[in-house]
Order: structure tokens, then C-alpha cells, then sequence
């Protein structure tokens, strides 16, 4: 069985007896030893291998070892070894020129093994203690910098969470009946242009609206608000999502029935548009309505009357319509171009939630509050600053909607924080990746790498899933991976 070496030592000496016993000495205590007898040669063996200490003579050809330790002291990567000098009998000046050139301490010949031995256990010893000492201070200015971050990130949410607060507050209780904006949540240039449209049609009764914009971003509550802000206001409100009715029925829900029009009809139904009557029909999801519906409800635009199943006679509606899509009608083919027309008298671009980003923090705080009156010892939650940078940078292809459920499906799980383990993100962007893995590579672009610890405490988790949000990078080829287990270490892949 092959004995374990200890630290290595190179020894600079140009006597062959002094040469021979220290290697004896050292070997004999499991050191590995290099030997060389000149300046030259000792630069050129440093270069090759790092020594963990080295025994210098001063008087050596060449380059003398005051020489050679200044150089070596010079050198970022060679500072840090500890210089022993061998010389006979020194005053005291050749003691100083030794220290002010970067030695630790001298070995006087002739040699005693005791002596030498402790000069050399102890050098090596505090060179470890050093370097663990150095090692723990970067560990230490990494654990300050994070939590520099964390605060400054705690701060930022703070801050942005107290403005949503201020803004929410910002509408008076009169305003808020008059306009009826209720559920009204943002501060973001594009709502606050989208809200003075709602205040102007608010000023008509009669003008047809289009709102058009992705799923989830709230059309039925702009639709709503225009109607309780109009003169209209104190009469029906109808909503109606097209995707849903029957073509077979559609004639009877729309325009309505009257006794023993069709077999069940056993009683008059008024439908859609006379419930309306004199307030405001929302037509949601219009894109899906089949084209013999639309020719209808054009008609009924056109001429402002309607006809019900079985029935031979009229009847006036007096409606406002406001229709929503979350499709291209205008250049749908299977749409209507006249009846879009008759739609589209004022048109609104709702904008997604990812475009109106500055409004996100409100609508934390606003479901916050609004959700936790229904979970029972939620009132005072909070959310951390790595789970608020989450939600801050998700793409919300469910817009508000989305951004509602993953709220409650938090509120349900945590306890008095929610933090990213709480947060149920129910789609990745296109290439894949969470909010949590976009984290992981920001990070490493910022940093160079990451391991498991720190990817731990960069998304707030426990081991186990920092564990597999890098090993599912690695298996994506985003991610290389170096080292084992525990000793794992993250790069971007090139």
C-alpha cells in the first residue's frame, strides 16, 4: 500500500550535502520533494508545478534567493507560498534584506532535523489556516452580496407593493360609483389611455363597441364598466358568450320565443336582445358566431327590431351592443365585413397583461387582499422579494386571469409568505423554460456558474427541486454540467 505525500517543497540549494539531507529529512516525512541548484532552474520547475513552500539559499548561482523571493513575491499566483531561507550564521541586516524581500523565515546551517522539520510544519500550517481564512471571507462576501441583493430586491418589492396601495387607493368612493371602475386595477401609460376611452363612451348611450384583446385580459369588465357609467346604467346589463350557443337554438336565445313556437316551448322566452332592452347587450367571444347568426344580428342592427321564434310580429329593441374577441375579425374570413362594421363603431385594443408590466405589482396587492377575505387566516400574507420577481417577469399568456389563479392557488398553499414554491405557473414560453429557469440563467450570466447551494438559495427552495430545475437544463442542453453529485457545478452550454 503506497503511503500517502503530504504538501509538496521545492528545495533551492547549489551544496549536494545540504541538498541530500534535507531531501532525506523531508522524503522521510512523507513529503514530496523536487531539488534544484541554481535560480534558472527553480523559476522553471515553479512554472511547471506550484510548491506548497520552498527552502531557498541565498547564495546560489545566478540569481540570488533575494532575487528569486522578490520575483516570487511579484507574482499574483506565486504571493502566497512561504519562503524559507538556508544560510549559515546571519546578522541582523541580512535578516532584514531576507524579510524585506518576502521570506518567512530562516533555516541555519549546519542542520538540526527537529528544527527544520518545525520551521516547515509550522509555515505550512499557516499557509492552510490563510487560506482558509481567505476561502471563508470570499464565502463570507458572497453570503453579504446576496443579501444585498435580497434587500435590494425586498425594497424594490416593498416599495412597488406601498405604490400599488397608493394607486389603488387613488379613486374615490363617488368616482369609482360614477365611473364604475371597481375592479379597475393599473397606472401603465396604455390603461390610463384605455380608461379615458372608457370615460369618454361612458358620455355616450347609442355608440356600438368593439373591445379587441387576448383571453384573460378583461373585456367583460370594460364592458361592464362603460354600461354602469352610461345612461343606460340603471337597466339591464346581458352578457352572452357566442362560443357557447347552439346554432340549432341560437334563433330562441337570441330573439326569443313565444308559447308553442317549437315542441318544449311551453312558455314565452324573451331572449337575449329584449332583456336587453334598453341597456346594453355584451356579445363575448363574437369571432366564434356561425354566419347565419350574424346575418341575423345584423339585421336586427340594422333595423333595431327583432322577431321572435313562432311569432308574426315585431318588436323594438332599444340596445347598446358591445361585442369582444380575442380573433382578427377584420380579416377573418368566415366574419362578416358589414356586420364589423356595424360592431366596430368605436374600437378598443385591450393590451395583455405582459405589455402593461408596471401594472403587475397592483394587481398583486389588489387579489392580495380581494382573495385573502376568502381563506380564512389569510389577511395578512406577504410575498417574498424572489417570488415577487418572479411574477414580475412571467409572460401571463393567461393575462390577469392567470395572474388571479396563480394568486389564490398561493394564498391556498402558504403560510404567512408566499414564496416561488408556492407559485403555479400553468405555462412556459416557447422555448420551455419557467420563470424559476430564466432566474437560473440570469444568474449565470451574472456569476459564470452555478451549484445546487446556490441555486437553492437563489429560488428560495429546498434541495430536491434546485436538484432537478438544473438537472432538467442539463438534460435541454442549455446547461453543462462538471463535477458530481454534490460537487456539481452549472455552466452555460457554448
Amino acid at each position: 500500500m503506497h503511503e500517502r505525500f503530504k504538501e509538496n517543497i521545492l528545495i533551492v540549494d547549489d551544496d549536494l550535502e545540504s541538498l541530500h539531507y534535507l531531501i532525506a529529512v523531508l522524503k522521510k516525512n512523507n513529503y514530496e520533494v523536487r531539488a534544484v541548484r541554481n535560480g534558472e532552474q527553480a523559476l522553471a520547475t515553479i512554472e511547471k508545478k506550484l510548491p506548497c513552500l520552498i527552502l531557498l539559499d541565498i547564495n546560489i548561482p545566478g540569481l540570488s534567493g533575494y532575487d528569486i523571493c522578490k520575483r516570487l513575491k511579484d507574482r499574483e499566483e506565486t504571493r502566497a507560498i512561504p519562503i524559507l531561507f538556508i544560510s549559515g550564521l546571519l546578522d541582523t541586516d541580512a535578516k532584514q534584506k531576507g524579510f524585506s524581500s518576502g521570506g518567512v523565515d530562516y533555516i541555519i546551517k549546519p542542520f538540526c532535523e527537529e528544527e527544520v522539520l518545525s520551521r516547515v510544519n509550522v509555515h505550512l500550517q499557516n499557509k492552510s489556516l490563510i487560506q482558509n481564512l481567505q476561502d471563508k471571507n470570499i464565502e463570507l462576501q458572497k453570503t453579504v452580496n446576496m443579501l444585498e441583493r435580497c434587500l435590494k430586491q425586498y425594497r424594490i418589492t416593498r416599495d412597488s407593493l406601498q405604490e400599488a396601495r397608493s394607486v389603488l387607493t387613488k379613486f374615490s368612493p363617488r368616482e369609482i360609483e360614477k365611473w364604475g371602475i371597481t375592479d379597475f386595477v393599473g397606472k401603465s401609460t396604455k390603461f390610463m389611455a384605455m380608461l379615458e376611452k372608457i370615460k369618454k363612451l361612458q358620455a355616450t348611450s347609442n355608440t356600438n363597441v368593439l373591445l379587441l384583446g387576448e383571453s384573460g385580459t378583461g373585456k367583460e369588465i370594460i364592458a361592464r364598466a362603460i354600461h354602469c357609467g352610461s345612461k343606460r346604467k340603471n337597466k339591464a346589463f346581458v352578457a352572452v358568450n357566442c362560443s357557447t350557443i347552439n346554432k340549432e337554438i341560437a334563433d330562441s336565445l337570441l330573439f326569443g320565443h313565444v308559447r308553442g313556437a317549437f315542441t318544449h316551448a311551453v312558455k314565452e322566452h324573451k331572449g337575449f336582445f329584449a332583456s336587453a332592452h334598453r341597456g346594453t347587450l355584451f356579445l363575448d367571444e363574437i369571432g366564434d358566431m356561425s354566419s347565419e347568426t350574424q346575418t341575423k344580428i345584423l339585421r336586427v342592427l340594422e333595423d333595431k327590431k327583432i322577431r321572435p321564434v313562432g311569432s308574426n310580429e315585431e318588436i323594438d329593441v332599444d340596445i347598446r351592443v358591445i361585442a369582444a374577441t380575442n380573433k382578427n375579425i377584420e380579416r377573418l374570413d368566415s366574419f362578416r365585413r358589414d356586420l364589423y362594421f356595424r360592431l366596430a363603431n368605436f374600437v378598443i385594443d385591450v393590451p395583455p397583461l405582459r405589455e402593461r408590466r408596471e401594472d403587475i405589482p397592483l394587481f398583486i396587492e389588489y387579489f392580495l387582499e380581494t382573495l385573502a377575505e376568502d381563506v380564512e387566516g389569510k389577511q395578512t400574507v406577504s410575498i417574498s422579494p424572489k417570488a415577487f420577481d418572479l411574477l414580475m417577469n412571467y409572460h401571463y399568456p393567461g393575462n390577469i386571469r392567470e395572474l388571479k389563479n396563480i394568486i389564490e392557488h398561493a394564498l391556498i398553499l402558504c403560510s404567512d409568505v408566499i414564496t416561488p414554491m408556492e407559485l403555479r405557473f400553468i405555462d412556459n414560453d416557447t422555448h420551455g423554460l419557467s420563470p424559476e429557469d430564466h432566474l437560473i440563467l440570469q444568474y449565470i450570466n451574472t456569476h459564470g456558474s452555478i451549484n445546487n447551494n446556490q441555486c437553492r438559495e437563489l429560488l428560495g427552495a429546498d434541495m430536491h427541486h434546485a436538484s432537478y430545475r438544473l438537472k432538467k437544463l442539463h438534460r435541454c442542453n442549455i446547461l453543462e454540467r462538471k463535477g458530481r453529485n454534490r460537487w456539481s457545478c452549472y455552466y452555460l452550454s457554448e
